[in-house]
């Protein structure tokens, strides 16, 4: 296949080193997937526009440098969507087994993108967001990769269309259209980070929104607005999160992994798995053996 501009050179990106990168030809990546323990990734920097989705690590910081300012770090939680804008220097740090999908664009691509959908880019990195709908289809490659060890680059190409458009949209309308007096992302984080920690658990409304110090019809509203769903939606994704994990790292039943998860029975947990997947529980570890 010949090669095309819009995709970067990945020898110029020292954070791709060593991860799984989804190549166009031998020297271009559209992707990269990073499955790796205590990562420090050096300051580096590249030409194209970067995604990263973290799915799972701890202390996560994204520390950017503007060459007109200082650096900024950005601690971010799993399931934050980070956007590092084209020639912006930047590395990456994390603490315990991560993992992380990257996805790369030229400027002018995004450029083309924005206009296309009428929305502003990015000027920088932002310190805190959480996109659902990119999550979602972020989460379908990490899954595709999990089961076949690969990434179709037509694939790759399809999502990260999907993806730059829902991150552009939260981005440019973050400020403009977001309800007044809803909570901060910082305040709701307390929120998110505790059941990232435990998500077999029950978390009542009222508990979570006292982590927050705020009602819960207050917390619920702000959650709902910020997150793009309702802390019980957020949770059962977290809970199918930690059930793939348990599928392919373990020879637990099914039904040891549906209590695992905090769901009792395993026929509800089956439905809500193949809803979430499109694969039964027995599917999904059938195929990482192939």
């Amino acid at each position: 296949m010949a090669a095309d501009s819009k995709y970067p050179q990945v020898n110029q990106d020292p954070f791709a080193q060593g991860c799984y990168q989804c190549k166009i030809n031998p020297n271009e990546a559209i992707a990269a997937v990073v499955r790796k323990s205590q990562f420090l990734a050096p300051e580096h920097e590249h030409p194209e526009a970067q995604m990263s989705v973290v799915f799972r690590a701890s202390g996560v910081q994204f520390i950017s440098r503007n060459r007109a300012s200082r650096p900024r770090a950005s601690l971010v939680t799993p399931g934050s969507v980070v956007y590092i804008p084209p020639g912006e220097p930047h590395r990456t740090v994390w603490d315990g087994y991560g993992e992380l999908l990257n996805l790369y664009w030229t400027g002018e691509t995004v450029r083309e993108l924005a206009d296309q959908s009428g929305f502003c880019v990015p000027a920088s990195a932002p310190t805190y967001r959480i996109e659902t709908g990119a999550q979602s289809v972020a989460q379908l490659l990490m899954d595709e990769y999990v089961l076949t060890g690969e990434l179709s680059p037509l694939m790759v190409d399809h999502a990260r269309s999907l993806i730059v458009r829902r991150v552009l949209r939260l981005f440019s309308t973050a400020k403009i259209n977001t309800p007044a007096g809803l909570l901060s992302t910082e305040r709701l984080a307390r929120a998110v980070e505790a059941m990232q920690s435990a998500p077999e658990s029950e978390f009542r409304l009222l508990d979570l929104a006292r982590l927050c110090n705020s009602s819960v019809y207050h917390f619920s509203r702000s959650f709902t607005a910020r997150v793009g769903c309702a802390p019980f939606a957020f949770q059962r994704r977290l809970r199918m999160q930690k059930a793939r994990d348990l599928l392919v790292t373990t020879e637990w039943s099914v039904e040891q992994i549906a209590a695992a998860v905090g769901i009792g029975s395993s026929n509800s947990f089956a439905r809500t798995f193949r809803r979430e997947t499109g694969h039964s529980p027995s599917q999904y570890r059938r195929l990482q053996t192939l």
